[in-house]
């Protein structure tokens, strides 16, 4: 009982940002893992893409201007539309997450995951699918090798199987 009234206390001795800083964290707590895995998927995704260009600009110089070759790679408008992918990714979780939580009363992180149905899970996979296919095209790109755009295309194929998708170059109706 002591230490839940050292907490009120230093809670109430808070500025009014902290207090609200806080209780964002509490809310948003639950799906923390679910961000750190969209933040990582990015992240890596940025690295291969900048791994990517650098190989792209690969010249026969020295080694000092093939470095300052690469350092021209990284631009800040590159970077600011990851930053800003980042930061969407991250609000339609959150907002889903609030929808799910307080609208619709699912908790999406719960025991029940795997048999409930949340706008939060579908929004996590469908970000995570289209991080990895960008990592899997980059590392297929610098690799030279085309396992991960065969893995990818096999991969599409079963998608269109089961859902009996309409290919453009498909004209036949099912």
């Amino acid at each position: 009982m002591i230490a839940l009234k050292k907490i009120v206390d230093t809670v109430t001795d808070m500025p009014l940002y902290s207090k609200f800083f806080v209780f964002m964290l509490s809310v948003f707590a639950p799906i923390r893992v679910v961000i750190y895995v969209v933040v990582f998927l990015v992240f890596v995704d940025m690295i291969t893409s900048i791994y990517y260009q650098m190989q792209c600009q690969k010249k026969t110089r020295s080694f000092l201007g093939h470095l300052i070759d690469c350092l021209k790679v990284v631009e800040s408008h590159k970077l600011r539309r990851t930053v800003s992918k980042l930061f969407f990714y991250v609000l339609a979780l959150m907002s889903f997450y609030v929808f799910d939580a307080y609208v619709l009363k699912i908790h999406p992180l719960g025991e029940d995951v795997l048999v409930s149905f949340s706008l939060t899970n579908l929004a996590a996979i469908l970000i995570c699918i289209t991080e990895l296919t960008s990592i899997s095209s980059n590392i297929s790109k610098i690799t030279a090798n085309p396992i991960f755009k065969t893995i990818m295309m096999i991969f599409g194929r079963r998608i269109k199987d089961k859902l009996r998708i309409k290919d453009e170059a498909d004209e036949t109706i099912e």
